[in-house]
């Protein structure tokens, strides 16, 4: 038989804020991934977890549940992946509408774990290293 989708954790540490994001992705079609993230960011956690109580009726997720029946955000992995403009993915279009830093790194992150449990990529861990440089541009002993 062969693996069409599989799941993927994803664990993103953001940067000097400390905030942690946990995203679970998974696919049983290779094509519809279903996220469930989970943040100590107050403004990740309100765009991309599924919401409690009176939670805002318009989030993605409740909006993919009463779609699809599934509980967490469901995205077509090939539409936002390799069609969308990175500006017009769902992913992006939720951080603009709850106000996360515009150099968050969680986005790109759901839209990685989305690829990767779609088979689109093979799961791969990615790096931003940033190094202060001094006057000549050579880097600062840390």
């Amino acid at each position: 038989m062969d693996v069409i989708g599989q799941g993927v954790r994803a664990e993103v540490q953001a940067g000097v804020c400390g905030l942690v994001t946990v995203i679970e992705a998974s696919s049983s079609d290779g094509m519809h991934v279903t996220l469930r993230v989970e943040s100590n960011c107050p403004r990740v956690a309100q765009a991309f977890s599924v919401p409690r109580n009176g939670a805002n009726e318009a989030s993605a997720a409740v909006v993919a549940e009463r779609a699809t029946g599934r509980s967490g955000i469901t995205l077509d992995a090939f539409q936002e992946v390799l069609r969308n403009p990175l500006a017009e993915t769902t992913p992006a279009r939720l951080a603009a509408a709850h106000g996360l830093h515009s150099a968050c790194l969680v986005p790109i992150a759901v839209l990685r774990a989305a690829e990767a449990a779609a088979n689109l990529a093979l799961p791969c861990d990615c790096h931003i290293k940033l190094i202060r440089l001094d006057d000549l541009g050579e880097p600062q002993a840390e």
